[in-house]
């Protein structure tokens, strides 16, 4: 109470450089934990997306084209919800434990989310199909990490 006391009896002028001062550190704190990345950063997330079962081959590549293959998954039992290109046969054997990986890295004024399907020993893996051009691929990957 008589913390509240002195308060009222701080003439205006003062009362108003100590909220003024309390709102800089403040904004100064939320700024720091809003943007913890440096300029040249690198985020990398991983998310289990089922046991490899089988595959589809979705398209055919050209010489220089890769293939897309739909991936089925102990998880995702319908064919269409993961696809990768690949060059060449699919190098995922029955039952590999399979992952998302998705990176972000960002350097000067370029920033970008890649991602990747991978088998459990990180030896095999492929880029997922659609990322780069489609915002709606883009948007259900990211529902598979729950982002908003």
């Amino acid at each position: 109470m008589t913390i509240i006391k002195n308060i009222v009896r701080l003439k205006p002028a003062i009362l108003i450089k100590w909220m003024v001062f309390l709102c800089i550190v403040l904004a100064i704190v939320r700024c720091s934990a809003i943007k913890p990345r440096s300029e040249n950063s690198l985020v990398i997330t991983r998310k289990y997306v089922g046991n490899y079962l089988d595959f589809r081959l979705a398209g055919e590549g050209g010489p220089l084209n890769p293939k897309i293959f739909w991936i089925k998954t102990s998880l995702d039992q319908e064919y269409g919800k993961i696809g990768v290109y690949a060059k060449g046969e699919m190098g995922f054997v029955p039952n590999d434990r399979l992952y998302l990986r998705r990176t972000y890295y960002q350097h000067l004024a370029m920033s970008k989310w890649t991602y990747q399907l991978e088998s459990g020993n990180e030896q095999v893996f492929y880029n997922i199909y659609g990322t780069n051009m489609d915002s709606t691929r883009r948007s259900s990957l990211d529902r598979l990490f729950d982002i908003q």
